[in-house]
């Protein structure tokens, strides 16, 4: 199971990944550039950490993240393929990412999953006709992601 950052190599499959997988998600598909800005493309001060999981045959998931100013660090996105959940890969790509927090930016002490990630993803507003918002709150309580997330020891703080 090969976990392997995200590159220009592997960043068309994850990104068509992306948006076949989120198709029953409150997220919205990105188009190639907006693809690359939130999930390979860092900034002054902010670092992208990406990581792509490769299985055999095609992307099984990924998982990516920001650092800001090398002092707080914010999960983005967690995706696994809708076929291969509950293997613990979701769990290896979080590890992953942690550790790299860890061993990369030691002043970095707690990882968030809240709005104040620079990285703004669209979605669409539930129990709504359609409306958009540009950035992500955070993570949707209604998902698979929010038991996983709270399994691996993340609590909530804010709502």
């Amino acid at each position: 199971m090969p976990i392997e950052h995200l590159t220009t190599h592997n960043l068309s499959d994850t990104h068509a990944f992306f948006n076949d997988m989120i198709q029953d998600t409150i997220y919205q598909p990105l188009d190639a550039e907006a693809f690359q800005r939130a999930f390979l493309k860092s900034r002054d001060d902010v670092d992208i950490v990406t990581y792509v999981l490769e299985g055999p045959h095609a992307i099984e998931g990924f998982i990516s993240g920001t650092v800001v100013k090398r002092e707080k660090a914010y999960i983005t996105f967690v995706l696994v393929d809708r076929n291969m959940r509950r293997r613990k890969k979701g769990q290896a790509l979080l590890r992953r990412f942690e550790d790299t927090v860890k061993h990369t930016y030691p002043d970095v002490n707690e990882i968030d999953l809240i709005f104040f990630n620079p990285v703004l993803l669209p979605w669409t507003v539930p129990h709504t006709d359609g409306h958009d918002h540009p950035g992500a709150p955070g993570v949707d309580t209604c998902s698979g992601a929010y038991p996983f997330f709270q399994a691996c020891g993340y609590r909530t703080f804010v709502t």
